[in-house]
This record gives C-alpha cells, sequence and structure tokens, in this order.
C-alpha cells in the first residue's frame, strides 16, 4: 500500500510526459524546418547580391560596353548575312585573291556534323565547335580565284578572325595558260556561327579581359581585320600553320 501513491505519481508523469511529447513534437518540426528554410533563404540572399554586385560592376564598366558593342559585329545576334559577305571579302581581297561568288543559304537551328574534304591540305577549323543550345548557323560558299600562296594565307586569316567560322569542304582547281603562273579556282563551303541569346550568369565565371585583349577590341576597325586574340575567354583560335 505504501508504495500504491509512488506508482500512481510514476503513471501519471509518464502520462503527461506523453502528452507534452505528443503535443510539443509538431512544433519541434515545424521550427526545425523553419531553421532550415531561414537558413537556404539566407544561402540564396547571399549569392543574389554577389550576381547584383557583379552586374552592377558591369554596369559600370565603359570599356566593356565597347568590347560588346564590337564583339557584336563579329558574333552577331543576328544572321547578319551581309556583314558575313563583307567580313569573307575583305579577307579574301586582303590577300590578293579574286572573288568571283558569294553565296548564303538559309539558316539552320543547330550546327550539322561535318568533316574536312581537301585536295592538296588540311582545312583549319576553330579550337572547338559549339554545342549550345540557341547557336544558329549562316551557310555559305565562296568561288575565289588566284595563287595557292594567297588561298592558304587566306585561311590563315579565317583561322585568326574573332568571327566563328567552320569551313566544311574546299576543293581545288588548278588553271595553267602557256607564259603565265599557275593559278587556282577555290571553292569553299563553311558555316558562320551566331547566338541569339546569351546566358549572362553562365558566361560570368569564365569573363577574364586583360587590358592587352581589350585594347584589340577596342582598336578593331573594319570587317575581315584577324585580331589574334590569346586562348582566353574562348576568344583565342589556334593556328594550324604555325609551323609551315
Amino acid at each position: 500500500m505504501k508504495n500504491k501513491p509512488i506508482l500512481i505519481i510514476a503513471i501519471t508523469f509518464f502520462v503527461i510526459l506523453g502528452i507534452v511529447i505528443f503535443l510539443i513534437r509538431p512544433v519541434v518540426s515545424s521550427i526545425l524546418v523553419s531553421w532550415r528554410d531561414l537558413n537556404q533563404t539566407k544561402e540564396n540572399l547571399k549569392k543574389v547580391e554577389e550576381k547584383k554586385q557583379v552586374l552592377e560592376a558591369l554596369k559600370s564598366n565603359q570599356d566593356l560596353t565597347k568590347v560588346a558593342d564590337i564583339a557584336e559585329q563579329y558574333i552577331p545576334k543576328e544572321e547578319a548575312s551581309g556583314q558575313l559577305i563583307i567580313e569573307l571579302t575583305a579577307m579574301a581581297q586582303g590577300n590578293n585573291l579574286k572573288v568571283e561568288q558569294t553565296s548564303i543559304e538559309k539558316s539552320k537551328d543547330t550546327p550539322k556534323d561535318t568533316t574536312t574534304d581537301t585536295t592538296t591540305s588540311p582545312t583549319p577549323a576553330t579550337s572547338s565547335t559549339p554545342a549550345v543550345s540557341q547557336i544558329k548557323t549562316v551557310d555559305f560558299t565562296e568561288n575565289l580565284n588566284g595563287s595557292y600562296v594567297d588561298f592558304i594565307n587566306f585561311l590563315k586569316a579565317l583561322e585568326t578572325s574573332s568571327r566563328l567560322i567552320l569551313i566544311n569542304n574546299i576543293s581545288i582547281q588548278a588553271k595553267t595558260e602557256a607564259g603565265k603562273a599557275p593559278s587556282f579556282n577555290f571553292q569553299l563551303a563553311g558555316s558562320a556561327y551566331y547566338k541569339s541569346k546569351v546566358d549572362l550568369e553562365q558566361n560570368l565565371a569564365n569573363i577574364k579581359i586583360t587590358e592587352e585583349t581589350l585594347n584589340k577590341f577596342l582598336d578593331l576597325k573594319s570587317y575581315g581585320q584577324p585580331i589574334n586574340l590569346p586562348g582566353e575567354s574562348g576568344f583565342g583560335r589556334t593556328n594550324p600553320f604555325e609551323t609551315y
């Protein structure tokens, strides 16, 4: 009998404890969820603030604005077929080649897989072929006439041009006349790329523009002028003819 009050007290204690746990547990769980959400929100706000600071810095940088304006001439947001013809013609004439014909074909939504077909020498290609969505192509063909050496120099100009151009096919036909130096007819087919939409957030991490590169952009005067940018920020091109 003496132990009965103790037993009643113990039972009452455990009953009350169970009720308290039953009532408080959802509240504690809700508090923990809210705490995790708060930490996640703080982390998201921190990232947004960092992006805001980067965007404000870009907005206030007038040099980058000038670079963007110039670069858009070479990596346009639209097909810019007329500008492409001007650039190809300028590079050909700058290397003493006669332009017989230049034609532009309808653009495609995605780059096609291509192989190089030459009769004498490998075709220079850009350092990488875009595999990013939103990239489109303008296909072109060009007929040229001139010496083989001048044509090689023209290919070098294509390789070092800032405009992203891929040569898909080259055919060469020799033309000889008595008493004259041999000349050649060249026909090449290729694609130029343009991107209608740029993901600024994705590209910011790769933007590292040196003073040297900036000066080369700002000094750029006309279409078809090779600027020979270094390999930073994806602007550079590898010249396969350097060892020739």
